[in-house]
């Protein structure tokens, strides 16, 4: 019998109350093993230890320390950058993007857009929610590739603009596909609205409350990204029911090719 894909997850901000809860942790799953006859292949076990300043932290020392390492098909690496996971994610898009053109050639356009949407939106999307937080170089560098993909399918040059393109074919930017997810997330999620705080009928009470934070890392959660988005949103996609939600949200979104998260952010102030 195998058990793959099995994770401990500890945390703790005193390193040696840490290395406590990692050493007990470690124990259980060992008996937990041991009682169940199954075996813990120690060599094909690693660990991450992420922080966000260097704190000297060696872990177990029978464990072999990585500084990434792949869990349930996403790279992680231990600062959380998502630079291994694009890298590799990047490989797979382009390989799409060639079968794309093959299939444009040889095929027509509605053969090509099933070839997008199962074997290059589906890698896009694939853990999006959670690597999106990334920078916006690495996101740069993914939106480049999908817009080759786009100028595939509508046979544009190089140089041709994208943006009506993304509209005729009804295809989501990467940086809409982010912002979509991550709304929807926040919203099941059921974080804590300004309206909960009060009984105040004010213009903003739908509006998600923010946490007081201190690092910016904390903004990349996918449930503080999505709470921002989401009050960024015109007044009367915020006041729809949950379960309307995602299909006049994704039509709004369509008829706006954002680029970038910071485009989104200032849609007021441009012309669509």
């Amino acid at each position: 019998m195998f058990a793959d894909d099995t994770a401990l997850i500890i945390g703790n901000k005193n390193k040696e109350q840490l290395e406590i809860d990692t050493f007990i942790a470690f124990s259980m799953a060992k008996q937990y093993c041991y009682q169940n006859d199954l075996v813990l292949n120690q060599s094909k076990s690693y660990q991450l230890i992420f922080t966000p300043h260097p704190n000297h932290y060696q872990g177990i020392p029978e464990i072999t320390t990585v500084e990434s390492n792949k869990y349930l098909g996403i790279i992680l690496d231990n600062n959380l950058t998502w630079e291994p996971h694009l890298n590799q994610l990047r490989k797979k898009l382009n390989s799409s993007l060639f079968v794309i053109r093959r299939i444009k050639q040889i095929s027509n356009i509605e053969t090509a857009l099933t070839a997008y949407y199962s074997l290059f939106e589906s890698h896009l999307r694939y853990g999006l929610v959670v690597w999106g937080g990334t920078s916006a170089t690495n996101l740069q560098k993914i939106a480049i590739i999908q817009k080759r993909a786009i100028r595939t399918l509508k046979g544009l040059n190089s140089l041709d603009s994208c943006r009506d393109a993304f509209r005729e074919l009804r295809i989501l930017t990467a940086a809409s596909l982010y912002i979509l997810e991550t709304i929807l997330y926040a919203v099941k999620s059921g974080q804590a609205r300004l309206g909960d705080q009060h009984n105040y009928n004010t213009r903003h009470r739908h509006h998600f409350a923010l946490d007081i934070h201190h690092l910016s890392l904390y903004e990349k959660k996918p449930s503080y990204r999505g709470a921002i988005f989401f009050n960024c949103l015109p007044e009367d996609l915020k006041l729809l029911p949950e379960g309307n939600l995602k299909t006049s949200l994704k039509r709004w979104l369509l008829e706006r090719p954002f680029y970038t998260q910071q485009e989104f952010l200032n849609w007021r102030t441009q012309s669509w």
